[in-house]
């Protein structure tokens, strides 16, 4: 999983305010679907 913190990635809904971007990103996370990547990923 990544976070693209690049200004193209965040600057139309948060300007310049790089860390509310980052905080709101945890918010939307589908931790049953990056679990089971990772969970792919390690074959088990």
């Amino acid at each position: 999983m990544v976070i693209d913190a690049w200004e193209h990635a965040y600057y139309l809904d948060y300007k310049d305010k790089r860390a509310r971007f980052i905080e709101a990103f945890w918010n939307i996370v589908n931790w049953d679907e990056v679990n089971e990547r990772l969970e792919e990923v390690l074959g088990r």
